[in-house]
């Protein structure tokens, strides 16, 4: 048994210490046309967004030009279809490349999970969606200004995952058929 545990062990630490190659995000990328309403289109499904729909985030700068991240969706709980809001503490945008975040994701305070949080896709200078990546390529997300996004569209950001070494058959579309 001792063989097994070790093996796994052994595992799970070569596949966390994969190296990637670097993950290249949009250029002249401007935080400013990217602030305000967003709907999440897909992503990499955690447990803990298998019933989850109509989910939204909304980015705002405040005067002293700090990110705030401030999401909401919809999760159905012990049948229950409720609102879940969470606004993440901060975000910190790289000096050298705004189009690379760190989302600080505050869940039980004072614990703060960090994660990368890269502009990797836009669709150039309208704004209408993007593709958000992490540089271990386990979080990736399609948002969207609007509720849907066009067939051809969404085939061609899946092609820009796929081009970045992400497998984009992992991708799990998200229900904006919402209760207003």
């Amino acid at each position: 048994m001792h063989f097994f545990n070790s093996i796994f062990i052994i595992l799970v630490l070569i596949s966390s210490t994969k190296s990637y190659e670097d993950l290249a995000v949009v250029s002249n990328f401007d935080v400013n046309k990217y602030m305000g309403h967003w709907y999440l289109i897909s992503s990499f499904v955690s447990f803990v967004d298998f019933y989850c729909s109509c989910s939204q985030v909304n980015y705002t700068l405040d005067p002293q030009n700090s990110l705030r991240v401030n999401f909401e969706e919809y999760c159905r709980i012990f049948s229950i279809f409720s609102p879940y809001k969470h606004s993440f503490r901060y975000a910190e945008i790289d000096k050298n490349e705004s189009a690379k975040w760190t989302v600080y994701n505050e869940f039980i305070a004072p614990i703060s999970l960090r994660n990368d949080y890269w502009i990797i896709g836009l669709d150039g200078e309208k704004y209408q969606w993007a593709l958000i990546g992490s540089r271990n390529r386990q979080s990736l997300y399609v948002l969207s200004r609007n509720q849907t996004i066009n067939d051809d569209i969404y085939n061609d950001i899946k092609k820009i995952a796929y081009s970045k070494h992400f497998d984009a058959t992992r991708l799990a579309k998200t229900s904006q058929n919402c209760k207003q």
